[in-house]
């Protein structure tokens, strides 16, 4: 009778406990559906607080910048129709592409700053020399025409056929550092359709380059000024620097 309850009892257990391998597979799965359920949680998290960010409104708009030319409440009243989409939406393009069709304006940056502002940096056009009666070239060589043309009889005057403002440019600045020391600025640089070159000084006189050899004449007009008329200053109308080894000067009063 002891060794038949002994069996029943055994059989019993057996029956009662789970394979090993059962209880592993079965923690395996809990894991992995926790961290699913945990890596959906975070994305939707994401995705809420990315649309709270990109439904931020704008609340200020910073335009800075050596202004002189263009207001700022002109910048800002532009800016405003641009402004949709929120912080994040926000296009920045759309925002600074029709800032640089202004005409004094040079370049434009826009940055967004956490949380709800934007920046604009606006750099004017520079002036180095005027371009006919309606327009300016600026540090770059480039032409541009403002509506109002303010009145700047400081700047020299450059004239040339169309393309040719780069290059006169160049040559006015090249000019500029060789008669500086002399006390003598360039008041008006011309290129003719042949691109032969004249300049008029602020001496009043009259400086006849050609087409070739440009630096090597003005050099040459140097070392004369220099030399032989520092002492004669504003009595010399014209100097025709186009011949090989020599120019022509014409005396004012004959």
């Amino acid at each position: 009778m002891a060794k038949k309850a002994t069996q029943g009892a055994t059989r019993k257990a057996t029956k009662a406990a789970l394979p090993a391998g059962t209880m592993h597979s079965a923690a395996t799965w809990l894991r992995r559906l926790l961290a699913t359920c945990l890596g959906l949680l975070v994305v939707a998290l994401v995705m809420a607080g990315a649309r709270h960010l990109q439904q931020m409104p704008i609340e200020r708009v910073a335009v800075s910048g050596g202004l002189q030319q263009v207001s700022r409440e002109q910048i800002q009243n532009m800016v405003t129709a641009t402004l949709v989409g929120g912080f994040l939406g926000a296009d920045l393009d759309a925002i600074r592409l029709p800032l640089e069709q202004l005409p004094w304006v040079h370049q434009v940056v826009v940055k967004r700053h956490w949380p709800n502002q934007i920046e604009i940096v606006v750099t004017e056009q520079l002036p180095i020399a005027r371009w006919g009666d309606l327009a300016f070239v600026n540090h770059e060589g480039e032409v541009f025409a403002p509506e109002k043309v303010p009145q700047l009889p400081e700047l020299p005057l450059l004239s040339g056929p169309e393309g040719s403002q780069l290059a006169l440019m160049r040559m006015y600045m090249f000019m500029h550092g060789q008669l500086q020391p002399l006390g003598l600025e360039v008041r008006e640089l011309v290129m003719n359709r042949r691109g032969g070159l004249s300049a008029r000084l602020s001496d009043d006189t009259t400086l006849v380059l050609g087409s070739d050899r440009i630096e090597d004449k003005l050099l040459r007009y140097v070392s004369f000024y220099q030399s032989q008329l520092a002492q004669d200053g504003g009595v010399i109308a014209r100097v025709d620097l186009r011949y090989e080894s020599g120019f022509a000067v014409a005396w004012r009063n004959g």
